[in-house]
């Protein structure tokens, strides 16, 4: 069952969303809802917004509904305080879930205990470390002898940050794709940024050069150039059902840019992000997903609260399965949140 995740303007997002919440007050609606999707499971429900949690909240009168939820790995701090939660302990008494399951390493699941209950980390364990590398070079060393130093264990390397302002981590990562460096001469390795969502459909666009509205012809020229990518292929082919289903001649470019992130989308969630050996993206982007290893770049620039620093570290450490290694811009930080109470 969707709760509009396809929508890609807010605007539709929540007007549709707040539809559904309304015709699920309807009898006959929710009798078919019930009978269609006996039971809805919904995960990361601390990522609802508020006019998905009313789609849940209207959903709730009937059949089951499952929500597995920690509103502690919320990132977004527009969705604080989470809108689910009030709800659901008015409504029923929610089971906690113990234990960890990407990790049995007793270091990294009292690291991320640490962060998440304010206490001190302790910085100098095996399988997690926390160094201070004020300079770029000597981050670029410390993050090249980390993924040596792992690589005799196999397995892939993350690299995450809380934040790419400011160019501490992507000058890092650049100079360590660019060749060897320190005593020990790690290195080149191939780290490639991800880009995000909204990077990644510019990007394409881009590549397609269609700027305004035209013929299915002349939008079918140009996405055929380019049907070696499948989300493009899977735009030709909506195109072309679209033609063959209602005549349409003349197709909108806010149209079709709004089906290609509708693909994106998809794609994203049912299929996922294909993984490299090493891998840079933010720890938002790294969200529900795991790796072998991870090597967080923590700049001077995360400058929300404590306890949302708390929250993006939490989350990097929680990415890993074997490691942690966390590379700090300064010493400086280290006697600040989220590495002290």
């Amino acid at each position: 069952m969707s709760l509009g995740h396809d929508l890609p303007h807010e605007g539709d997002f929540a007007g549709t969303c707040t539809l559904a919440a309304i015709l699920l007050e309807r009898p006959v609606v929710r009798t078919w809802v019930e009978m269609s999707f006996p039971i809805v499971v919904v995960d990361e429900a601390q990522d609802l917004s508020p006019e998905r949690s009313a789609v849940v909240e209207a959903r709730a009168s009937s059949g089951t509904n499952l929500l597995a939820f920690d509103e502690f790995q919320c990132l977004d701090t527009a969705l604080l305080p989470i809108a689910i939660e009030t709800w659901l302990r008015n409504h029923c008494e929610p089971t906690p879930l113990g234990g960890c399951r990407r990790t049995d390493n007793d270091e990294l699941i009292e690291a991320a205990r640490a962060v998440r209950d304010g206490r001190a980390v302790v910085t100098d364990g095996d399988a997690f470390k926390v160094f201070a590398t004020p300079g770029m070079n000597l981050a670029a060393t410390y993050l090249a002898n980390a993924i040596a130093w792992r690589r005799p264990q196999r397995g892939n390397v993350a690299v995450l940050t809380p934040s790419r302002a400011g160019g501490f981590a992507g000058n890092v990562v650049a100079r360590v794709r660019q060749g060897a460096v320190g005593r020990r001469q790690n290195g080149p390795y191939d780290i490639r940024w991800e880009a995000n969502d909204k990077e990644e459909l510019s990007e394409l666009w881009d590549q397609l050069g269609i700027v305004s509205d035209c013929s299915i012809a002349d939008a079918e020229q140009s996405l055929s150039a380019h049907r070696h990518i499948p989300a493009v292929t899977m735009l030709r082919d909506w195109l072309l059902r679209r033609r063959s289903t209602t005549g349409l001649e003349i197709i909108a470019v806010v149209e079709l840019l709004r089906q290609l992130d509708r693909i994106l989308s998809r794609r994203r969630r049912f299929v996922g992000t294909a993984q490299t050996q090493f891998a840079a993206m933010t720890i938002q982007q790294a969200k529900n997903r795991e790796f072998d290893h991870v090597i967080v770049l923590w700049p001077y620039t995360v400058r929300d609260n404590p306890e949302q620093k708390r929250r993006l570290l939490y989350n990097a450490i929680t990415r890993a399965k074997r490691s942690c290694t966390v590379l700090v811009q300064s010493s400086d930080l280290l006697r600040t949140p989220p590495f002290v109470p």
